[in-house]
């Protein structure tokens, strides 16, 4: 039987994980731009506009997962600076691991998703696009012009939030999960990702590639981060038990 999964090899492996869902991404959409139009074309009304983003209860399912995220990592922040200043709270939780989730979150859906992409990408979102009842024309993934000039397609900020959430906690979990345990994050954690990312294709929101892109860039910065927060300490850790 091989040996468990370390945490440290999980976030090398979501970084190749990444690394490899941007090359895809980068190949399929710059060779068949048009598979943004025929996926959201799914969810698109005859006469324009996305049906499901009107349906009450599915509405309210996306604003459910946003708060979550939200609460979770402002939990996250507080925690982290409260286990800085009580000492009885810093044995039981790490403030660095509590601390690189805000970092985490405030650097890739905040800085790269949001303050970076989506306010200097022009690509109009799927409900905005004349395919779809807009009055903009579709603008492929890899192409940074376009008509929108702020809180754009490219990439999805949400898409970002919950894949950066997800892969944060689940780095954090990670070494304190059995097998069984760890088969159940992972399954939950794509399904978190899958499932809000998916709204917001069927809203109308983003094309695919919006979120594909999304998910690439925080599977690639949320790992590194983590080993520069936790794993590098956790390793020092490891190694001084080890000589002991």
């Amino acid at each position: 039987m091989s040996p468990p999964l370390t945490a440290h090899a999980l976030a090398f492996r979501i970084m190749a994980g990444g690394a490899a869902l941007l090359l895809a991404s980068v190949l399929v959409f710059g060779l068949a731009p048009g598979l943004d139009l025929i996926v959201s074309g799914w969810f698109a009304a005859p006469g324009g506009g996305f049906p499901l983003s009107q349906v009450p209860a599915v509405a309210l399912l996306r604003e459910a997962l946003i708060s979550a995220t939200d609460a979770v990592v402002a939990g996250c922040i507080v925690l982290g600076l409260l286990a800085l200043v009580l000492p009885r709270l810093r044995a039981r939780v790490s403030a660095a691991a509590m601390l690189f989730v805000g970092t985490a979150y405030a650097l890739g859906p905040g800085v790269v998703a949001n303050l970076i992409l989506k306010d200097h990408w022009g690509r109009p979102r799927p409900r905005n696009v004349t395919d779809f009842g807009g009055d903009m024309g579709f603008v492929p993934a890899l192409d940074p012009g376009g008509p929108c000039l702020r809180n754009c397609s490219f990439v999805s900020g949400e898409g970002s939030a919950f894949a950066c959430l997800a892969i944060a906690l689940l780095l954090l979990a990670w070494p304190r999960l059995g097998r069984a345990g760890r088969r159940a994050a992972l399954a939950g954690a794509g399904a978190f990702v899958l499932g809000g990312s998916g709204l917001r294709v069927a809203f109308g929101g983003h094309f695919l590639s919006d979120t594909l892109f999304a998910l690439a860039f925080m599977a690639l910065l949320t790992p590194a981060l983590w080993l520069i927060f936790v794993g590098a300490r956790r390793g020092a850790r490891d190694s001084a038990r080890g000589r002991a």
